[in-house]
């Protein structure tokens, strides 16, 4: 598998670039892929930016490859990195992810065989940008992003997506902040507090 880590936004409501934000004692993005490189083959990060990530090639042997189109748009994140995917299944998040275990990653890795997404449902609704794609979906996703319409969930009606529930991660792993996410100075803090209680 795969791992696709999408680090393309401004970071404009923190004030600060997230990926090199430090969060109990390493940068974000270090520790996204240290959650992943256990469990991903590859590890791809996505940006508009990718002199910034150069260092990271020789220090993880992660890949670095750019938007393919110059709309701001997840959607598009999850394309240019499946294109460059070496794997038929891939688990792409955000940097701002600190939380997602190995174990859940593994846990999708497995409800995506057979179908072509497995995406986590929580209460608030789908988890799009912390789940497992199949390069099946390329075809679609091409078409949609054609048609300009850049919403995640607008192709899975045209795929086959195992929708995976949260009850059900929860047994995998039952911290509840596995989908957090850090878009403020606010969540920023929170996530040092999490970090420490543990």
């Amino acid at each position: 598998m795969t791992g696709i880590i999408l680090a393309g936004g401004r970071s404009s409501r923190l004030g600060q670039d997230k990926s090199f934000v430090d969060i109990g004692g390493q940068p974000l993005m270090n520790r996204v892929i240290n959650n992943l490189k256990n469990v991903c083959e590859e590890i791809i990060i996505v940006t508009k930016k990718p002199e910034r990530f150069f260092p990271l090639i020789s220090k993880f042997k992660v890949k670095i490859t750019v938007d393919l189109l110059p709309f701001k748009a997840g959607l598009i994140g999850i394309y240019s990195g499946m294109i460059k995917s070496g794997h038929k299944y891939n688990f792409v998040c955000g940097v701002d992810m600190p939380f997602i275990s190995t174990e859940v990653i593994k846990y999708l890795a497995q409800q995506a065989r057979g179908f072509d997404a497995a995406v986590p449902v929580t209460e608030t609704g789908l988890e799009p940008l912390c789940a497992v794609y199949s390069r099946t979906c390329l075809k679609v996703i091409q078409e949609q992003i054609q048609a300009q319409r850049f919403k995640i969930t607008d192709f899975f009606d045209k795929v086959k997506v195992n929708q995976v529930e949260y009850k059900n991660i929860k047994k995998i792993d039952p911290l509840p902040e596995i989908f957090f996410n850090i878009n403020t100075k606010e969540d920023l803090i929170q996530a040092e507090e999490l970090i420490n209680r543990k």
